[in-house]
C-alpha cells in the first residue's frame, strides 16, 4: 500500500537569511550577535499570517560560552566546562590551605 503524509500534523518550517544576504546582494563575513532577528520575525508572522497555531524559536546547536564547543543541548553547553572549573576551585582550595 501507498503511504502518503498526514495532512493534519504537516507543519511549515521557516529559515531566516544569512546575516550579510539582503537577496540579491550577499556580504560575507557579517554574523549575528544574537537572537533578536529570530525573535523579530516571530511577531512579523504572527502579525501578517493568519491560521497560524503556534511559532517557536529552535537551534540546530547550542555553543559553550566559556571554549566554543558545540552540543545539541542547551543542557550539554551549560555543563560543558563547569565540571572544570569547580574542579580548578577545589584544586585551588585545597593548595590554600596547605599554605
Amino acid at each position: 500500500m501507498k503511504t502518503k503524509p498526514n495532512y493534519e500534523y504537516g507543519y511549515i518550517k521557516v529559515e531566516p537569511r544569512g546575516a550579510g544576504n539582503f537577496g540579491l546582494v550577499s556580504m560575507s563575513g557579517i554574523h549575528y550577535e544574537d537572537d533578536s532577528h529570530l525573535k523579530d520575525m516571530v511577531e512579523d508572522i504572527k502579525r501578517h499570517v493568519d491560521r497560524v497555531g503556534n511559532v517557536e524559536i529552535h537551534y540546530d546547536f547550542y555553543v559553550c560560552g566559556e571554549c566554543g564547543s558545540e552540543y545539541e543541548t542547551k543542557e550539554d553547553a551549560d555543563n560543558c566546562c563547569q565540571p572544570t572549573n569547580v574542579k580548578a576551585e577545589k584544586i585551588k582550595s585545597l593548595k590554600d590551605k596547605e599554605v
